[in-house]
């Protein structure tokens, strides 16, 4: 598929040079203003079109954890079950890249499809995930071998070790957001963004939620990546995170 060179992104552009198509039911925005629904497989990454692995390993490990074998077979079967999953409950539209680089990609969260779709994205996106799913037992030992990093003490300084190898962390700063409450964005995001010099790129997403979802049986969902924001050399957490609450697009931070 034809993309335009402005919107392509680094990973997309290989992927495109080696003939990676991106598949399942996605449209993507060009530059012109058209989009296209590539065919096939729905278990792969919106942005690269590689298929969805949980055995990247370059980008799942963090620090001297580390899962077996088969619980990484395990877990690629199980999250392109899910992947494929959401393909068929989402009709999803697409636009904007990552960063070549590591960064922080943060957004609201008012679903339980909010984090699949991001890690969907790219092979790079490694969650930040409530530490409270890890009591239950099924569920937390899945996400801990899918490689996820839990919410709490260590989350800030084993996000910017990730960060500046080149990956990116996906960020709700303001946690899981229930009814017509809206928490105080907390600090995690800005920090890691300062403590690894790395840009905070909002996404929103759109359509996922019940409460905006569209009625019939294959809802609409929107994905808008935005241009990253960097912390400037002398600006603190709290500073950083004033300046993202002013700037970026609503829904994001």
């Amino acid at each position: 598929r034809s993309r335009s060179a402005t919107h392509r992104g680094p990973l997309a552009a290989r992927a495109v040079r080696d003939g990676v198509k991106h598949t399942g039911s996605v449209h993507i925005a060009r530059a012109d203003g058209a989009r296209t629904e590539p065919a096939g497989p729905p278990w792969r990454y919106l942005l690269t079109g590689a298929p969805l692995d949980a055995r990247a390993r370059r980008v799942r490990e963090s620090g001297d954890r580390r899962s077996s074998a088969a619980a990484q077979i395990a877990v690629s079967v199980l999250a392109r079950l899910i992947a494929s999953t959401m393909r068929a409950r989402f009709e999803i539209s697409l636009s904007g890249e990552l960063p070549g680089s590591g960064c922080v990609l943060v957004s609201h969260h008012d679903s339980y499809w909010d984090g699949v779709m991001a890690v969907a994205l790219d092979p790079r996106v490694v969650p930040i995930t409530s530490a409270r799913w890890r009591s239950i037992r099924f569920v937390g030992w899945v996400l801990d071998s899918y490689g996820v990093l839990w919410s709490g003490e260590q989350a800030v300084a084993g996000a910017i070790a990730l960060i500046q190898r080149g990956c990116v962390c996906w960020v709700a700063p303001r946690a899981f957001e229930r009814g017509a409450t809206h928490p105080a964005a907390h600090l995690g995001a800005a920090r890691i963004c300062v403590g690894a010099h790395a840009p905070a790129v909002p996404v929103k997403l759109s359509g996922l939620s019940r409460s905006t979802r569209a009625p019939g049986p294959r809802g609409r969902a929107q994905v808008s990546i935005g241009s990253p924001v960097w912390p400037h050399a002398s600006e603190s957490a709290e500073e950083f995170s004033a300046r993202l609450k002013q700037t970026l697009p609503p829904g994001t931070y």
